[in-house]
């Protein structure tokens, strides 16, 4: 098991690479006690090994549990490298949208990428969008000609 903690634009990024257990959790709980309050944690979560991953903690519903604690707390859980059937049984369960979902680390590190382009003030991008804006002048037929 590997945990790697990053500080990522003012949030507190844990990733989690291999099978988690409770010692795991400990660490994690510890990262995410130190982790100052203005910054938002992230959890990221390898399951590519789901089936150890279950084996280790007992049962899935352990895993989760701990999993629907983190996210109370305010806790950014994404799991990445799920299997189909992870994801079905996600869906079924009606926790897929509890939990951020990437096919890779590097889609997770993409989807970070998107969520901080899209939380950052918009102000820019709208007037950057209203700078370019051609008004449209009608025509005889009352239909809107751009000039």
């Amino acid at each position: 098991m590997k945990i790697t903690h990053k500080k990522y634009d003012g949030h507190s990024l844990i990733i989690v690479q291999g099978i988690v257990d409770k010692s795991t959790d400990s660490a994690i709980n510890e990262i995410i006690l130190n982790t100052p309050a203005q910054e938002k944690s992230l959890l990221w979560i390898d399951c590519s090994d789901i089936k150890q991953i279950i084996r280790v903690n007992k049962s899935l519903s352990d895993f989760i549990n701990y999993l629907l604690h983190l996210k109370n707390e305010g806790v950014q859980v994404l799991l990445y490298g799920l299997d189909n059937n992870t994801k079905r049984m996600l869906k079924l369960l009606k926790l897929d949208k509890s939990f951020g979902q990437a096919a890779t680390l590097d889609d997770a590190y993409l989807t970070l990428s998107h969520t901080l382009t899209d939380a950052s003030p918009r102000q820019n991008s709208v007037q950057q969008v209203e700078a370019f804006h051609i008004p449209a002048k009608a025509t005889a037929d009352g239909n809107k000609a751009v000039s």
